[in-house]
């Protein structure tokens, strides 16, 4: 996205196919790519099985995401595009400094031309930022995906209208707190499901109450309580 918006002012072209890609997968499922086939995501969720004492952030936090999503990922590279300046030679992007990235490209990569004999190549500024979130994720959860990630941010928008769901039963609720405790993410599902905190891990699913489904959303059984 980062690098269709630094061309978009040289060569005028909207990437359908990308636009596409994103639309299909966030109607389809929401944000659970990110609780279940995100690798950076899996790291920090085994670093933060290690029992240490854990902060928790407020939720709003995650509203952070947008303003990566808006500032580093369209309108910084947008403003550098018309300006001249290629997504490849941009001092400051999203790809110098996302930690998914340097995890799951830079790492294999510059581990190779390190056996190699070529020395580690990574930039200071890229292994520090990767490290640091490796070492928040151990007081943390998910530190990473919770405030910075802008993929996330936008499947997530789709989280209350995607064909995979949430379904909350209030019939089925004995209040037993269990939904709540069991998310990691601090989403209070009985009171509100489907919201853009949640990454579907379907650890509430222990639960009764929480369904998981693949459906167009429907209100909830108690009208007090929306879907």
């Amino acid at each position: 996205m980062a690098n269709y918006a630094a061309l978009l002012p040289v060569v005028g072209e909207v990437p359908y196919l990308l636009i596409g890609v994103l639309l299909l997968v966030g109607a389809v499922g929401g944000s659970i790519v990110c609780g279940w086939a995100c690798p950076f995501g899996f790291l920090q969720d085994l670093l933060g099985k290690i029992p240490t004492r854990k902060i928790h952030l407020p939720s709003w936090a995650g509203y952070f995401r947008y303003v990566i999503l808006v500032g580093l990922v369209i309108l910084l590279p947008l403003i550098l595009g018309y300006k001249g300046i290629p997504f490849e030679r941009q001092a400051v992007s999203i790809c110098r400094l996302c930690p998914a990235g340097a995890l799951e490209a830079g790492v294999p990569y510059f581990a190779q031309s390190w056996f190699a004999g070529h020395g580690w190549m990574m930039s200071g500024l890229k292994t520090g930022i990767l490290l640091s979130f490796l070492a928040a994720a151990l007081f943390i959860h998910r530190p990473w995906c919770r405030v910075f990630c802008p993929l996330g941010g936008l499947l997530a928008l789709f989280n209350r209208f995607s064909l995979f769901h949430l379904r909350f039963n209030a019939r089925q609720c004995i209040q037993c707190n269990l939904c709540r405790s069991r998310c990691s993410m601090g989403v209070k599902v009985d009171q509100a499901v489907n919201v853009a905190g949640c990454i579907r891990c379907l650890e509430c699913s222990a639960c009764g109450a929480i369904e998981p489904c693949f459906a167009l959303p429907q209100k909830s059984a108690d009208p007090e309580k929306p879907a």
